[in-house]
């Protein structure tokens, strides 16, 4: 969010990210993992595709590595309406 938002104040200087007592330690750990591509409602869906296309350019952008992976995963339809909603 801090990286988007120093977009949209480009030119502006003193951008601070304000943490509990270190990096991590209060709610930027939430953002670490966990971000699929999947999602049954479109507005989560592109939300979850932008932030990945984001999060793999980040180091080309920023020059700070940022140890992204996307080790992928599994979803598995048990019942008829799943399936539809995975289409």
């Amino acid at each position: 969010m801090l990286h988007e938002m120093c977009d949209v104040l480009q030119g502006q200087k003193g951008v601070i990210l304000l943490e509990r007592s270190e990096l991590t330690a209060g709610s930027t750990w939430h953002a670490a993992g966990l971000t699929a591509l999947y999602h049954p409602t479109p507005n989560l869906k592109s939300l979850h595709y932008y932030s990945i296309n984001l999060y793999s350019q980040l180091s080309r952008e920023t020059g700070q590595e940022v140890s992204f992976h996307q080790p992928g995963s599994i979803r598995l339809a048990t019942s008829p309406d799943r399936v539809d909603e995975f289409r």
